[in-house]
């Protein structure tokens, strides 16, 4: 009897590819030789991928140097199983594509703040100011004031006390030619101060 199931789990091992087929959670039954053998289909793991998982992994290989390739395949991987991701994510890949400088276009890294602020749930929270004057920043860098001006105004709608946007307001306006305008926007900017 010993030598019989013996022989059975040796065929059980060598299973030929593509001989079982799993349907719905039903146990299956594969012809294995002249041996029957029931399969239970395997459980959800656990350790089910999640946007809040991939992005905690996409974050970590981001801050580590050496696995810039990684980190780029991982954001990538993360927006095409989760087209539908909450800001912080996008924040997270705004920075992280920002921080890597002479790799990523500037237009990239506006396009990425852009995304982020779309979904944009609370614009009075701190990363909402970040991002929202972040994108200013880079807009000024690519010689377009008009752009940050709109920026900078609107985001000093949910952060009408906070200085540095005043400041880089009449940074933009100065840009522009401004001079009136900058000199109001530099004022409150001491003044709030």
């Amino acid at each position: 009897m010993s030598n019989t199931w013996d022989m059975m789990r040796e065929e059980e091992l060598f299973l030929p590819r593509g001989s079982l087929e799993f349907v719905r959670q039903a146990p299956i039954v594969a012809q294995v030789g002249r041996h029957d053998a029931f399969l239970q289909q395997p459980r959800p793991s656990s350790n089910a991928l999640s946007v809040e998982s991939m992005h905690q992994h996409c974050n970590h290989l981001s801050l580590q140097v050496s696995q810039t390739t990684a980190a780029n395949h991982c954001w990538t991987t993360l927006f095409d199983l989760f087209p539908a991701t909450p800001f912080q994510v996008h924040y997270d890949y705004a920075k992280y594509i920002e921080q890597k400088g002479a790799d990523t276009s500037t237009s990239n890294v506006i396009a990425a703040y852009e995304r982020a602020l779309a979904v944009m749930t609370e614009p009075t929270s701190l990363l909402s100011l970040d991002a929202m004057n972040r994108l200013g920043l880079l807009w000024l860098k690519q010689s377009r004031p008009h752009i940050a001006i709109d920026i900078f105004r609107q985001s000093l709608r949910w952060h009408p006390f906070e200085c540095a946007l005043y400041g880089n307001l009449a940074s933009a306006y100065l840009e522009l030619g401004n001079v009136t305008a900058a000199l109001a926007a530099a004022t409150t900017s001491i003044v709030r101060r």
